[in-house]
């Protein structure tokens, strides 16, 4: 009787994780059977459906239509993420970055493959094949909370709120280096570095901020912390080196606030002193965001999206997609892991076409690289 009933105590753990699988699959199913009906639109973050998409099959079907979202580093390919490519402390596994960027690449083409219609930003849509819907056309929702102790701002002194979730990525030891030559030149501000805390903390601390300070290699003009810094009334500065990109594929994209890595201290300084440019600043991406990117307006782009009423202007063709330098690196750093990838590789370990405009640059970087060290 003893050894029964260890024997039963034993596998209890793994009867519970049993039953709750059974219940979750159950949950799903009912779910399917709830919504899924002719005329309605599934909208899936990072390609997640209830079934992992033999789902996406039966609503087919039914005649409805799916659209998938992309939210960065889901779709990013590894050898454009420093995170990947640049590891913390280590050096980078070639082969296990190869294998990563192959299941990337055959996830975000699954993904692509059943749905009807792709929503990603044009700085991580490299493994795309068909032409899908600019990210920057959807943005990030705010509310209109914005109007929030102006008036103090412009007398005090200035708040600095940066809150990297991963700081050797997102350049907090320059960031920081430099806001501390520009105090020991004499500026007076307050710096908050705001690491392992709760999303709402942040939010808490960037009420009282004049400038949202975000990272200084990004692929993006207002990602999450961004929008929830003009929301809180600050203004927002952003570093990185997609400007090119993010001009010739979303022109009507404001960029207001974002610059390149290297002028970081004068953007800081004058940020610090120049208090009437940095409100201007502030209130113009404020308008932008209301005026683009509030809760109305996404609702409404994303009515037509599931209509299939696309405008032209609001689709990208990933085969012109040129954009190289990716996120969370530094142009130099890229180059030198690319060839140490790409000698453990080859060019076929981009998992992009001959002709795809990005291979090619990557490997014209490669070899000036090379031909910079002979």
């Amino acid at each position: 009787m003893q050894r029964s009933y260890a024997r039963s105590s034993c596998n209890l753990p793994q009867f519970r994780d049993r039953l709750w699988k059974l219940l979750f699959h159950i949950t799903q199913l009912l779910v399917m059977l709830w919504y899924y009906r002719p005329g309605r639109v599934l909208v899936l973050l990072t390609g997640w459906s209830l079934l992992s998409g033999h789902d996406l099959r039966y609503a087919r079907l039914l005649g409805m239509r799916s659209v998938a979202v992309f939210l960065g580093s889901d779709s990013r390919p590894p050898y454009l993420s420093g995170i990947d490519l640049l590891p913390e402390n280590s050096v980078v596994d070639c082969e296990n970055l190869m294998s990563q960027t192959a299941e990337r690449a055959r996830f975000v083409r699954r993904v692509e493959s059943q749905v009807d219609t792709v929503i990603c930003a044009p700085g991580t849509a490299h493994f795309l094949t068909r032409p899908f819907v600019n990210w920057f056309v959807v943005g990030m929702a705010v509310p209109d909370t914005w109007e929030k102790r102006v008036d103090q701002r412009t007398t005090r002194t200035p708040v600095i709120v940066h809150a990297p979730t991963r700081p050797a990525h997102k350049g907090t030891q320059a960031i920081t280096e430099c806001l501390r030559e520009l105090e020991e030149k004499g500026l007076i501000f307050d710096f908050v570095r705001l690491e392992q805390v709760s999303n709402s903390a942040v939010q808490k601390d960037l009420l009282d901020a004049d400038i949202g300070l975000d990272q200084l290699y990004s692929d993006n003009y207002l990602g999450g912390f961004g929008v929830e810094a003009v929301e809180a009334g600050a203004a927002v500065i952003v570093f990185g080196n997609a400007e090119g990109m993010l001009r010739s594929t979303t022109p009507w994209l404001p960029l207001i606030g974002y610059f390149p890595p290297d002028s970081l201290q004068p953007v800081l300084e004058r940020a610090i002193t120049d208090r009437q440019w940095l409100e201007d600043l502030a209130r113009e991406q404020h308008a932008f965001v209301q005026r683009e990117w509030s809760a109305k307006a996404i609702a409404e782009r994303f009515v037509r999206i599931a209509q299939n009423d696309l405008s032209a202007d609001w689709l990208l063709d990933p085969q012109t997609l040129d954009y190289t330098w990716g996120w969370g690196m530094s142009q130099s750093d890229a180059v030198r892991g690319w060839t140490r990838y790409f000698r453990h590789a080859g060019p076929e370990g981009f998992f992009l076409a001959k002709t795809s405009p990005t291979r090619q640059r990557i490997e014209e970087e490669i070899n000036r690289q090379r031909d910079g060290d002979c």
